[in-house]
């Protein structure tokens, strides 16, 4: 399970471990990468899948080649971000495949629990901005949209009938917003990008002040703590105490259940992790929790919280 919400010390090995096995250059040297060999060793069927769970963190920052993939509908752009990371480093007819290898799914999870808004975080529709008539995939994108995807929709800007938008429409209307404004501003709107051009210099630091740089939804930092071997990882606070540190009930620790046939293939192991960083670095593991243990976790939506090796830190549904 590949996404932000891992402890750093996990979140970097997951990162390390894909990088090495999804560098496909050299098509070959797949079959040397440790994660794969044990794999295909331990187990003795013939037929092996191997499958990253990933949020958008797997569309953009790493040089990764997939074989194929089956991405929740959010937005074109991610889509077009995506198809980007399959067969990225293999180029050559022979790899060019006699069938589909890129499934969009019809509707995200928000559209089937029934949600008024569901591509945003990632996507362009918003409560105060523009929304879809439809979120089925089917009936917001033509097949010549989607049957060939490249970067043509993000950069041709199709005619704009705000009745009818399409998952295409929707994102340019949504940036031409953010740069340009409307004619008649509502007070919901955000500051429009064109006002730092537009208006006296002295209102910069007003707009400063309303769209500070990076914003993000308030956090709390929490640390995954280990510090004897013997010991089991335990999310922790800072605290005033004499320690330094208090037990947090905010994130659960939960069990699942895997379908017969499916294991992990990166070793998620975390006091082996911490073991090994202790090692490399000649640190004690109370150090290498300080460092390396944190995971900081929006506070946005005031949600309960859960942990699990495999998953990391996620929502709890309702």
């Amino acid at each position: 399970m590949y996404h932000s919400q891992h402890p750093l010390a996990m979140r970097s090995h997951i990162e390390a471990r894909l990088d090495a096995a999804l560098m496909r250059k050299d098509p070959q040297a797949l079959w040397q990468v440790a994660e794969i060999r044990d794999a295909i060793e331990r187990q003795p069927q013939q037929h092996h899948l191997f499958v990253v769970l990933a949020t958008s963190v797997a569309e953009v920052g790493r040089d990764h080649d997939y074989d194929w993939a089956i991405a929740e509908p959010s937005s074109m752009r991610s889509f077009i971000q995506l198809a980007g990371r399959i067969l990225r480093h293999r180029q050559r007819d022979e790899y060019v495949p006699t069938s589909p290898n890129f499934y969009l799914l019809s509707h995200n999870v928000r559209a089937l629990k029934g949600e008024n808004v569901v591509f945003l975080r990632p996507g362009f529709e918003s409560e105060h901005g523009f929304t879809l008539a439809s979120h089925d995939l089917r009936e917001i994108l033509k097949p010549e949209d989607y049957q060939h995807i490249s970067a043509a929709p993000r950069i041709t800007e199709p005619p704009l009938d705000l009745k009818n938008l399409t998952l295409i429409s929707l994102e340019h209307a949504a940036l031409r917003l953010m740069l340009l404004g409307r004619a008649t501003p509502r007070p919901t709107d955000k500051p429009a990008a064109v006002l730092w051009w537009k208006v006296a210099l002295h209102w910069n630091g007003e707009l400063q002040r309303r769209t500070p740089f990076r914003r993000s939804d308030p956090q709390q930092r929490y640390w995954l703590r280990l510090e004897d071997e013997g010991d089991d990882p335990v999310f922790m606070l800072q605290d005033d105490g004499p320690s330094g540190w208090k037990k947090t009930d905010e994130i659960r620790s939960v069990q699942q259940a895997m379908a017969d046939g499916v294991s992990q293939w990166v070793e998620m192991d975390y006091t082996a992790r911490y073991l090994q960083l202790a090692e490399e670095k000649q640190w004690e593991l109370a150090r290498v929790s300080d460092r390396f243990g944190e995971i900081s976790i929006s506070t946005r939506d005031n949600r309960a919280w859960c942990w699990h090796p495999w998953l990391g830190v996620f929502g709890e549904q309702s």
